[in-house]
């Protein structure tokens, strides 16, 4: 069986330093993530999409006072 530093060996950088900060964060939403890794949010969004196709994080909405919910991560 792969150990997981091994699986993590088949995603660019900027998508293994997405799942180290979610490991350390726990959840994180898309602009906080794009911020951090300084990537726009539509990179973080297609890394998300991607991520989640993979069964290695799943997006929700999170609500706010006001407008549309924000996509996060977990």
């Amino acid at each position: 069986m792969d150990s997981p530093s091994e699986g993590l060996a088949q995603f660019g950088s900027t998508k293994r330093e997405s799942l180290l900060v979610l490991k350390r964060t726990g959840q994180s939403d898309l602009q906080t993530w794009s911020d951090r890794l300084g990537v726009s949010r539509m990179a973080i969004h297609r890394h998300a999409k991607e991520l989640e196709g993979r069964g290695l994080v799943e997006r929700f909405p999170v609500r706010q006072a006001a407008g549309r919910p924000r996509l996060a991560l977990r």
